[in-house]
């Protein structure tokens, strides 16, 4: 690996390395990910409210933020070891050892999962706690990914950048995939009963599956330090790469408005539906199912989209995924209004949001590839990491900022009635009209404000829309 990566021009032998070396890493950097927005979020919203969800939801805020420590990340590093490598090698191993310690105590916090230490359950720490811990987990993941996006630009030719997008959406799906779908899979007793009834129980544990996922990502980054890495073309120093970042901000101020409102339309969706189906009857377990059955139709989704957006302009496959996830809401939201207030036969409709849920990945998936193809075209390679850590912070920050609000508005509109035994009765449903109220605002958005400015993007740089953006 040693000998090709890196190396060799534009041989196909090198990209294909290249590109296999960027997807384990990516790998490794969506495990945690997975954790945070997936599998432990999903665990906990069972047994918390809305707003401690949104206090939960905190913990992803770096991938929202890293755009604030991204050029120290471009600028500060130790050139014997490398500019990338320099981050990359020590940041993985404290994200390995991060997991190994919150495996210690993880499963003691989780409703429904069985305390590994010794003695009875202990005292919960507190949603704070948890959620500092996954802040740091998720910081850790971050900042790697600010290097590893600028590695990306430098290992491959400039013709195959876009192969970096893929790269990133097959790396990050896996381990999100592991994360979410196969943990709580196979960490089910529901689960395996009724899908692996030949399994005595549940073969992997939460804290097991962090623990050795933790020591992985520490193994893993040995082959960091196999992969030649050369030196910049152009050297900066944190101050240069802050003053550059900031002339792409005034030049891309349209674009980094568009990135910012783009996913109003669906955040409610994103933040709440799933749980409100739980509500409904529906199990995790079912959810977990439809997520494995996903997985390989984003793989496939991604090849096609990877192959269009080098054909054709990469920002049309993004509005077209756009139209479908507002379009795809809507439905889900027309589908929890007729859920609401039945507490039976609901079961029938499973197929239903099991090709929502599908179709909704897609779109997605579809989005995210054309998106990052896009960014890894018009970045200038001299500061790429912070290049792209600029437009996808806007982008992720996009879908960030609605949520706590959106989660508080849900909670906010709840009405429940309550006895004199506690036992209260939901009312009436709070998602309903707030949900109804984020799909009609993205669509407008959408229709006056995003596609004009993403037109008007592309024609000030051409048809192509890849002209590269170097910004002196």
């Amino acid at each position: 690996m040693s000998m090709e990566i890196g190396k060799g021009g534009g041989s196909s032998v090198n990209i294909n390395a290249s590109w296999l070396f960027l997807s384990l890493m990516y790998l490794v950097q969506g495990i945690p990910l997975g954790l945070a927005a997936g599998s432990v979020s999903y665990l906990l919203k069972s047994s918390m409210t809305y707003a401690e969800v949104a206090i939960f939801s905190f913990a992803t805020w770096p991938y929202a933020l890293k755009l604030f420590w991204s050029p120290v990340v471009d600028g500060f590093y130790w050139a014997k070891l490398g500019r990338r490598r320099s981050w990359i090698l020590p940041v993985q191993i404290l994200i390995g050892l991060t997991m190994v310690y919150i495996s210690q105590w993880i499963d003691c916090y989780l409703p429904g999962e069985e305390c590994s230490t010794q003695g009875p359950r202990p005292e919960a720490p507190g949603i704070r706690f948890i959620t500092l811990w996954f802040f740091i987990l998720v910081l850790l993941s971050a900042t790697q990914d600010i290097a590893l996006d600028g590695w990306a630009l430098e290992l491959l030719p400039e013709s195959d950048r876009h192969l970096a997008s893929t790269a990133q959406t097959m790396g990050l799906t896996g381990g999100f995939f592991l994360s979410f779908s196969v943990l709580l899979s196979l960490s089910s007793r529901a689960f395996v009963n009724e899908w692996l009834p030949f399994l005595e129980g549940p073969p992997v544990t939460i804290s097991g599956y962090i623990r050795y996922a933790g020591i992985a990502a520490i193994i893993m980054s040995v082959f960091v330090l196999l992969v030649p890495e050369s030196p910049p073309k152009e050297e900066l120093d944190v101050v240069d790469v802050y003053k550059k970042l900031v002339s792409v901000v005034a030049a891309r101020k349209d674009l980094l408005l568009v990135l910012l409102v783009h996913k109003l339309g669906f955040v409610a969706n994103d933040a709440a539906s799933s749980l409100l189906l739980l509500e409904r009857g529906f199990r995790r377990e079912d959810f977990a199912l439809t997520t494995m059955l996903d997985f390989p139709v984003q793989l496939i989704v991604g090849i096609i989209v990877t192959r269009w957006s080098k054909k054709r302009n990469p920002v049309q496959p993004w509005v077209i995924g756009q139209l479908m996830r507002l379009a795809l809401c809507f439905i889900m939201n027309l589908f929890i209004y007729y859920a609401v207030g039945r507490t039976s036969g609901l079961e029938a409709f499973f197929p239903l949001v099991v090709s929502l849920s599908i179709l909704t990945s897609v779109a997605g998936t579809v989005m995210f590839i054309a998106q990052g193809a896009f960014f890894a075209v018009i970045s200038d390679s001299a500061i790429g990491g912070s290049y792209q850590t600029l437009l996808n912070t806007f982008s992720n920050f996009g879908g960030t900022w609605p949520k706590f609000f959106v989660l508080r508005a849900i909670d906010y509109f709840n009405v429940e009635v309550c006895d004199s035994m506690s036992n209260c009765v939901r009312t009436r449903e709070g998602y309903i009209p707030v949900s109804f109220a984020t799909v009609s605002l993205g669509a407008l958005l959408f229709a006056f404000l995003v596609r004009p400015r993403i037109q008007h993007l592309v024609q000030n740089n051409g048809n192509s829309a890849v002209e590269k953006d170097k910004v002196s």
